[in-house]
């Protein structure tokens, strides 16, 4: 292949990637989210206030990585929304919530 149709070819293998991770990160916080509001009030506060702070916070900061092309960055704030999404939600059904 030529140099600039291979460099294209590789530039969308990788961006797939982050969108998938993207993809992900978004499902996660959502999924996060829905548990946090099915919670009893007397649960929305403290570490789980926190968790779901986070998550959302490490998604909108790989959001804005993203947009200013560093990839790198991004894919790591995913990451880490993703497993304070997920902490949250553990928490949740430690509690008895059944929507997480």
């Amino acid at each position: 292949l030529h140099l600039s149709i291979r460099r294209q070819r590789q530039m969308c293998i990788r961006d797939r990637s982050y969108a998938s991770t993207n993809n992900e990160a978004y499902k996660a916080v959502t999924a996060a989210q829905k548990c946090y509001r099915s919670l009893p009030s007397h649960f929305q506060k403290g570490s789980i206030l926190d968790m779901i702070y986070n998550a959302r916070k490490y998604y909108v900061d790989g959001s804005k990585y993203e947009k200013m092309g560093r990839s790198d960055f991004s894919k790591s704030y995913y990451r880490t929304a993703i497993q304070y999404s997920n902490a949250l939600r553990r928490s949740g059904r430690a509690v008895g919530s059944k929507v997480c």
